[in-house]
């Protein structure tokens, strides 16, 4: 089995980020996350970090 592609790296995260914005209603952990979809938690938290600068900087402007 060979190395994981962009591509599908790039949907497990999708998939991660929309489970992690509706993890209050459906009572998922960020641990449920990470073994749902096998994306690090450090990846998750990062780009949470990032999106929340991005809409922070919208709210600003």
């Amino acid at each position: 089995m060979g190395r994981i592609g962009k591509a599908e790296k790039d949907v497990k995260s999708l998939k991660s980020m929309k489970l992690y914005d509706e993890r209050e209603s459906s009572g998922l952990s960020v641990n449920d996350i990470v073994k749902m979809t096998g994306v690090p938690r450090s990846t998750i938290y990062s780009k949470v970090k990032s999106q929340s600068k991005a809409q922070l900087s919208l709210i600003k402007h």
